[in-house]
């Protein structure tokens, strides 16, 4: 990132932060109006060229010896009480894109009713709930570790959606339930993937210090090439998740899996586990992840551009797909600071190596060091 980027992306972070602020306290009168904040501020700085995942729902690449503030953000909650039981929320962030401008983006959108006997009907825009990681990516405080361990395309490629959500809370002794049912029409990284609706049923069990949660995802898309080649046009995506925690006095373990099989390659697969131990407000962790694309042979069918033509003719070669496996290695080392109840530091020393047997970087690998210092918080 050039030097002149980084000194306007730290004044509008300081700044930022002191309006959010200074609109809380403005707000206070209203008893139905609640904002929170949250906001990151990020140095990393690689030995090699390497990508790494991000706050935001894209993965950032890092120059050799050049430091970065790229995956800083800062965000807002507002949620307002229309009714005793209809109530309206919304979550937006600004962050720097790929490109090094500054972009904002609107996550969360939607209108929230209670039914009554813990259960609440949702409508509107979403995070996909599929894991912990793509609901909670931006707040970098509410985890461990430097950047969320998931990749950065979130669910096969699907990180939100339009629709609808039933959630349902049963407490059974000191053990607790969350229900989560979401069904709507999801937007895809790819503009080749067209989604025609997610169904998503997820269930959180929690009890004492420890929670498990899992998640099952079923999605309907169309693929289409840049030269008009339908791939298919009822593709099927299936996709499970399972996450955990435990803590104790001094140990809080993390671990989580996620697998998917789909039509149209490519299959996904991630793991995580990560140890962290409490020594006061210091939480030095280690985290070990790993992301594998596995891709299929493609077989193209004949061009149908006299009956479907494209907006405006296809320039190049004929797409080429990828065949093989991907892999990413992730292997950090780190502490977390809880300096108040709001506010945190971070400092994490990342190896990260991939592998790409599948043609997606022209078959070259990488292997680099990165060191993350990371200042962040909720208001």
């Amino acid at each position: 990132m050039r030097i002149g980027l980084s000194l306007k992306l730290l004044c509008f972070l300081l700044v930022g932060f002191s309006t959010l602020s200074t609109s809380i306290d403005a707000e206070e009168w209203n008893e139905k109006l609640l904002i929170n904040g949250f906001f990151t501020f990020d140095l990393t700085q690689s030995d090699d060229d390497i990508t790494l995942i991000s706050n935001s729902d894209q993965a950032l690449t890092y120059q050799e010896n050049k430091p970065s503030l790229r995956n800083s953000l800062i965000g807002s909650q507002l949620s307002y009480q229309i009714s005793d039981n209809l109530e309206a929320g919304l979550q937006a962030k600004l962050y720097v894109n790929s490109a090094d401008d500054i972009t904002g983006t609107l996550d969360w959108s939607y209108l929230s009713y209670d039914l009554g006997d813990d259960l609440r009907l949702r409508a509107g825009k979403f995070q996909i709930p599929f894991m912990q990681g793509i609901e909670l990516r931006n707040i970098s405080y509410s985890r461990l570790w430097a950047r969320p361990l998931i990749p950065s395309s979130g669910a096969g490629g699907f990180n939100e959606f339009v629709g609808a959500e039933l959630l349902k809370h049963v407490s059974v002794g000191s053990a607790n339930w969350d229900i989560q049912l979401s069904a709507g029409k999801a937007k895809h990284g790819l503009s080749a993937i067209d989604n025609k609706n997610i169904a998503l049923v997820s269930v959180r069990y929690q009890k004492d210090n420890f929670w498990l949660r899992g998640a099952l995802l079923n999605a309907q898309y169309r693929f289409v090439t840049r030269d008009g080649r339908v791939l298919t046009d009822s593709g099927d995506a299936l996709m499970a998740s399972i996450e955990t925690e435990y803590s104790n006095d001094n140990f809080v373990i993390n671990a989580g899996y996620s697998t998917s099989r789909t039509d149209i390659s490519p299959n996904d697969t991630a793991y995580y586990l990560s140890l962290g131990y409490y020594l006061g407000d210091v939480i030095p962790f280690v985290a070990l992840s790993r992301m594998n694309q596995h891709f299929d042979l493609v077989e193209l069918p004949a061009p149908t551009l006299a009956q479907n033509p494209p907006r405006r003719p296809p320039q190049g070669p004929p797409p080429a797909f990828p065949l093989g496996d991907f892999d990413v290695f992730s292997e950090a080392l780190g502490l977390k600071y809880n300096f108040s109840a709001q506010y945190a530091l971070k400092v994490q020393l990342e190896h990260v190596k991939s592998k790409d047997d599948a043609g997606i970087r022209n078959g070259s690998s990488s292997n680099g060091n990165s060191l993350s210092v990371v200042f962040e918080g909720v208001f």
